[in-house]
């Protein structure tokens, strides 16, 4: 899958924390599932961890592609990522507005603004 494609040392750390928030609401629209929540235990200890030695990081792949594969891509595909990822780090408030206009095949206008 294209997020293991973005793992290294520096993000594992970063997607541990996606999958298991994944597996949380896999859990919670599928209901338990004893594999999962023993693959997402696994990845606990590399929630926090910054750097991983090689060989924990081989590690790490191998649950994460178990983890992947066992709930689906509509949980973990790199779209679900990325959005995840925009969630964490969305600012409450934002000094800029944006205003968008369209124009209709009759050529009236119409604009939205976002804040």
């Amino acid at each position: 899958m294209a997020v293991l494609e973005l793992l290294t040392s520096s993000t594992a750390a970063t997607i541990a924390k996606f999958l298991i928030e994944k597996a949380i609401e896999y859990k919670k629209s599928k209901g338990s599932d004893k594999e999962v929540e023993n693959l997402k235990d696994q990845l606990e200890q590399y929630k926090e961890k910054t750097h991983l030695m090689e060989k924990e990081l081989g590690q790490f792949k191998k649950i994460a592609t178990r983890i992947e594969t066992k709930m689906g891509s509509s949980y973990t595909s790199e779209n679900a990522f990325i959005n995840w990822n925009f969630d964490t780090i969305k600012p409450e408030s934002s000094p800029f507005e944006i205003k968008v206009w369209i124009e209709k095949g009759d050529y009236k206008k119409e604009h939205v603004t976002f804040q």
